[in-house]
């Protein structure tokens, strides 16, 4: 029996040589020595939460010795020779982990033969968790400046007149990267752009809360305000004023007034509506006006018979009868209010699209057109905004021209569908344009590459120093996924031509048969 079990053992202590010298054969002969190093957050940019950890792996072959070092105070290691460590990091801060490594000979780094003495530093980077702060003022009537300060607490009860706004502030540490903000009783009442300033109007009698998350999905955190009876609305002495005219894609007009509409005080009779299409009066009729159910100072005005399209021009009137709000203030007559806003969000900003060229002008990317196509400058310029703090600035060279895409932020248009597209344009120099052509801003769209359209034109008479809305409206023939081009022509221009651009816009529009 022990001669069988020391027959066993001796096998046993063969096989593990065999394998051991196999090992080193493989490790010292077969591979080259090369460099590979992996985190468990490589994914995030190396990015974690204050207290949480990483694992560093150098899987590297050939390395025949290493050091990984940490800064002091950054993790609760110091040093390790290990192949594989965990780190965990209790302060917020960006830390430079080294690897140190010695290989058996030179050893490949990015497909590259180098040295043999390698070093690797990884930044970490400590993100504080996500915490946040509300503060809120209101917001004076007379001139927008910001009032007094609100107590942000449950049940606080913060006392403002029907039609009166707030603006909330959100204080947040950590980085988060979405903010939505829910305004229950207010106008609007959902934002979620990611702003850290909030203005709500209050239309509507009653006590209201709100709620704001602060988040992020890498490294995921969250934080959650939520105060309940905020603020309380109440009635106002303030006189009631329509704010907005707009038509909406249903055919109706609403009526957006300064605070909720008392819906037993409306008599159709006392409201009447002009219309006309391409200089031709049409005669129309209201057939009823409702309250909107979501908005309750938003009155829906439907024709007999009819409806209103976008490419219409209507307005409004109304003789001062019965109509008051629901805190029975009277509302004042109005004659022939023009309907200037169009129901629908901008398609564009929907699809991330920067439409204000608050950030960048490099997604616009010039086209191999070649000659005169290539003959432009593009800027991005704080001298005049439309909105916001910039706009972007291009010039045409003398008889030369420009074509620029977009290929990031694709949209979607429907076949039979008719869209808008504007923009505003600011003409500093129209240079001197002569000839049969008449330098122009023309929009395409591919795949399939399609011309939408011209505006602007810039002719002689076009107006410089001030800003002006251009539009270009098409019908989709298909339906999917597109991108934008511009193009700009000066060829018959012997003088530069040089312009600023803002507020890109798409909207879905209904035209009349």
């Amino acid at each position: 029996m022990k001669k069988f079990i020391k027959t066993i053992v001796l096998l046993m202590m063969t096989f593990a040589t065999v394998i051991g010298c196999q090992k080193d054969e493989v490790d010292t002969e077969d591979v080259p020595s090369q460099k590979i190093i992996i985190t468990s957050a490589q994914n995030d940019n190396n990015q974690i939460r204050v207290g949480a950890s990483i694992t560093f792996s150098d899987n590297s072959t050939g390395v025949v010795q290493r050091l990984w070092s940490f800064p002091e105070n950054a993790a609760n290691l110091r040093e390790s020779g290990e192949d594989l460590i965990t780190a965990t990091f209790p302060r917020v801060g960006e830390y430079d982990v080294v690897l140190n490594q010695v290989f058996r000979e030179n050893a490949f780094e990015n497909g590259v033969l180098s040295g043999n003495e390698l070093e690797t530093v990884l930044t970490v980077r400590v993100l504080d968790s996500i915490k946040t702060r509300v503060r809120a003022n209101y917001i004076n009537p007379e001139d927008g400046s910001l009032g007094a300060a609100l107590n942000i607490s449950d049940d606080a009860e913060n006392v403002i007149e029907a039609g009166r706004s707030i603006r909330y502030f959100l204080e947040a540490t950590g980085s988060p990267q979405q903010i939505a903000w829910t305004a229950e009783g207010g106008s609007p009442d959902v934002n979620n752009d990611n702003v850290l300033e909030f203005d709500v109007a209050y239309r509507l009698l009653g006590s209201y809360g709100i709620n704001v998350s602060a988040s992020s999905q890498r490294p995921r955190d969250q934080d959650i305000m939520t105060f309940m009876n905020l603020v309380t609305v109440i009635p106002s002495s303030d006189p009631v004023t329509l704010d907005e005219v707009e038509i909406r894609l249903d055919g109706t007009v609403a009526l957006e007034y300064s605070r909720a509409i008392n819906p037993a005080s409306i008599i159709p009779s006392e409201f009447s509506m002009t219309l006309s299409n391409d200089g031709v009066a049409i005669p129309v009729s209201i057939a009823d006006i409702t309250i909107d159910p979501l908005q309750a100072n938003v009155m829906i005005v439907s024709l007999e018979n009819d409806a209103v399209y976008f490419d219409d021009v209507a307005s409004i009137s109304y003789t001062a009868g019965s109509l008051a709000t629901t805190d029975e203030v009277s509302a004042d007559s109005f004659t022939d209010i023009p309907a200037s806003s169009f129901e629908g969000g901008n398609l564009f900003e929907e699809v991330g699209l920067d439409v204000g060229f608050e950030t960048s002008a490099t997604i616009w990317e010039n086209q191999p057109w070649g000659s005169p196509w290539e003959d432009y400058t593009l800027s991005v310029s704080s001298a005049q905004a439309h909105s916001g703090n910039q706009s972007v600035l291009i010039e045409y060279m003398a008889s030369g021209g420009m074509i620029i895409a977009n290929r990031q932020s694709k949209f979607n248009v429907e076949s039979g569908k008719t869209y808008e597209i504007g923009v505003w344009v600011y003409v500093e120099d129209l240079g001197n344009a002569s000839g049969s052509g008449i330098p122009e801003v023309r929009f395409y769209c591919e795949q399939p590459f399609t011309d939408l359209g011209i505006n602007p034109a810039f002719d002689a008479g076009f107006p410089t120093g001030e800003w002006i809305f251009n539009t270009v409206t098409f019908t989709s023939n298909v339906t999917g996924e597109k991108e934008l081009l511009i193009r700009g022509d000066n060829q018959s221009n012997a003088e530069p031509l040089r312009f600023f651009m803002d507020d890109l816009s798409l909207r879905e529009v209904t035209r009349r048969p």
